[in-house]
């Protein structure tokens, strides 16, 4: 199990779609899904803060997809 705590700075009043993922794990999508399908945007307010808990699962898949985390990425849906 890997613990790791991440800030990210997303522009107030803009839907923004967010993904998790990382190497051998299934990929995880705001408000926590694994289906891409279900995402919601988060849209924050000015000054206004948001706390995540994301628990990723094994994806079960002898290829992995990679890991990363796109930091200032912003999708307009």
């Amino acid at each position: 199990m890997v613990n790791a705590k991440y800030r990210v700075l997303i522009p107030s009043n803009t839907d923004v779609l967010m993904k998790v993922w990382y190497e051998g794990q299934k990929p995880r999508y705001y408000p926590g899904t694994t289906s891409k399908a279900q995402t919601r945007p988060v849209n924050l307010k000015p000054g206004e803060e948001t706390k995540l808990e994301i628990r990723l699962e094994p994806d079960g898949s002898a290829q992995a997809e990679g890991c990363g985390m796109p930091v200032g990425t912003v999708i307009k849906p």
